[in-house]
């Protein structure tokens, strides 16, 4: 395996560690499985690591420095004009995976070094609706990566030709998985992941609110560019298939009949 199969795998696995890390940091597994802590040392209500003297404002600025820092490095690195300047010192062949290992880098530092604002604003005392968001968050987050591993992943990673696999991705308008009745299924599993939660708190609504915000905007210019790759036909799609929930009609409609075509979602946006 020669160098720049070896930089593709480990910044894979890097990511694919920092992923389970956001599903253990904001569901705070830690209290269900004490023992993840010696693999995940935070999470959104609590930390490991030593702690300077804080008060609550400069805890909400602080964390909100830390989500602005990932919102600034994500977006920026994704943008045509960032990628043109990259070129000149990244590799085509790199492209990716360099713009995933960055990514993880900053997601990693955001909760690394979270302050928990851990002051309770709601919870539920009852375990069958402390349970029950705990399943609905399990259920989200599952929804976001079954519906990444049917849009081509190792492709969309950088890393297909390191378990020997070819360029599959066509640019054809396709309809995988949950697609046939959503636009943005990664995004409704991500936010039933982070809006599922059996105690909120200040630190758990900022970064739901930030992250939240950010995937509006994301899936705004996912939207857009998809509307701008595919035109008519992807227009077509909006207007008979909902965002984020299914519309009842068309998904009746798509169960009974031939199902419609859905894109690779995201492909714009993950580049």
């Amino acid at each position: 395996m020669d160098n720049i199969k070896i930089f593709k795998f480990l910044s894979f696995a890097y990511f694919t560690y920092v992923m389970a890390w956001l599903v253990v940091f904001v569901g705070d597994l830690q209290q269900w499985w004490p023992n993840l802590w010696w693999f995940f040392p935070s999470n959104i209500d609590n930390t490991k690591a030593p702690l300077v003297p804080y008060n609550w404002t400069s805890a909400v600025i602080y964390d909100c420095m830390l989500l602005g820092v990932f919102a600034a490095q994500h977006t920026g690195m994704a943008t045509a004009e960032f990628k043109q300047w990259a070129s000149k010192y990244v590799s085509p062949d790199l492209e990716r995976s360099t713009y995933v290992l960055a990514s993880s880098v900053m997601l990693h530092a955001l909760m690394m070094f979270w302050i928990p604002i851990a002051q309770p604003i709601l919870g539920w005392s009852f375990p069958i609706f402390s349970n029950g968001a705990f399943y609905a968050s399990m259920i989200g987050w599952g929804i976001m990566l079954a519906s990444l591993a049917t849009m081509d992943p190792l492709n969309r990673y950088g890393v297909a030709e390191v378990f020997g696999l070819g360029q599959t991705q066509t640019g054809e308008f396709r309809r995988p998985f949950l697609h046939q009745y959503v636009r943005q299924p990664v995004f409704l599993g991500f936010l039933m992941g982070i809006w599922s939660c059996a105690m909120m708190t200040h630190g758990h609504l900022l970064f739901n609110l930030a992250m939240t915000a950010y995937s509006v905007y994301g899936m705004q210019r996912i939207e857009k560019g998809l509307v701008n790759q595919y035109g008519e036909r992807y227009t077509e799609f909006q207007r008979n298939t909902g965002l984020l929930f299914p519309r009842l009609g068309t998904m009746i409609e798509r169960t009974t009949h031939a199902p419609p075509i859905v894109p690779e979602a995201h492909k714009v946006h993950a580049q």
